[in-house]
């Protein structure tokens, strides 16, 4: 719907802020886990693909782009799935080949090394976000074969401070409204098939 869409100052189309949050708090409300401090939303990409099989779609990336700050690692960041009824879902972590499946996303670093988990994400540093999506699944909101069109958004939970012997913390996030949403970031993007 055109009312889903806005452009940005460089031509980009991203889904609208109202509806990036709605996905969210939905699949914030589902998964206590998910608890971002900053939320980027990527420009919607669609790409051609052999019908039924899964596209890797690679978002070329900076740290501070995918929302890191001190202490960030890998786990921190959420990947988010906006779906066309407005609801959200969420992409799962593959730290290895072996798991680049559909509904999947994954972090490389500049020697194209795939980061685990607990990795450092760090604001200066480059990175490769790529998402797996297949052809007519869920994900998927282009119904036409062979082709696949995918909002998505980054949102990165707060960095947890490295616990100290006095420290406490109170478990308490600012939710949806503590958020920094940050316009689309500039990016390049690449098909694979």
């Amino acid at each position: 719907k055109k009312e889903n869409l806005v452009a940005t100052a460089n031509g980009t189309l991203t889904i609208s802020p109202v509806l990036a949050k709605s996905a969210l708090e939905e699949v914030m409300s589902a998964d206590k886990e998910v608890a971002p401090k900053n939320v980027v939303l990527l420009p919607i990409v669609s790409t051609n693909v052999k019908e039924k099989n899964v596209a890797a779609m690679a978002f070329s990336m900076t740290g501070a782009q995918l929302g890191a700050e001190e202490g960030t690692v890998a786990g921190d960041v959420k990947i988010i799935k906006v779906l066309a009824d407005g609801k959200g879902a969420q992409f799962g972590y593959a730290s290895s080949a072996a798991g680049y499946q559909d509904e999947t996303f994954t972090l490389k670093d500049a020697n194209d090394k795939t980061l685990a988990l607990t990795d450092k994400v760090v604001k200066t540093s480059d990175y490769k976000l790529i998402i797996f999506v297949a052809d007519g699944g869920k994900f998927d909101l282009d119904k036409t074969p062979g082709s696949v069109v995918d909002p998505i958004a980054v949102a990165t939970n707060a960095a947890k401070p490295a616990p100290t012997p006095h420290s406490s913390s109170s478990g308490c996030n600012a939710g949806f409204a503590g958020l920094l949403l940050l316009a689309a970031v500039p990016f390049i993007y690449r098909r694979k098939r």
